[in-house]
């Protein structure tokens, strides 16, 4: 996995192993505009540092407006 900011927008590549399933929050100011892998995602729920999305395994491609 690894996380950059770069031009005010956060990226995340995270790879989640087999039979596992995952929940990321991901530090961004709208969960609206947050893609993965290109295509728009829904949160699946909010926490204080950021909106939820819960994912299983595979390899994933996030970004988003940093907060």
């Amino acid at each position: 996995s690894a996380w950059k900011v770069e031009g005010g927008t956060f990226s995340l590549d995270l790879t989640v192993p087999g039979n596992v399933h995952a929940t990321i929050t991901l530090p961004v100011s709208d969960a609206s505009k947050v893609l993965e892998s290109g295509q728009a995602i829904k949160a699946a729920g909010d926490s204080p540092e950021g909106p939820l999305y819960e994912v299983g395994s595979g390899v994933y491609h996030f970004s988003g407006p940093a907060r």
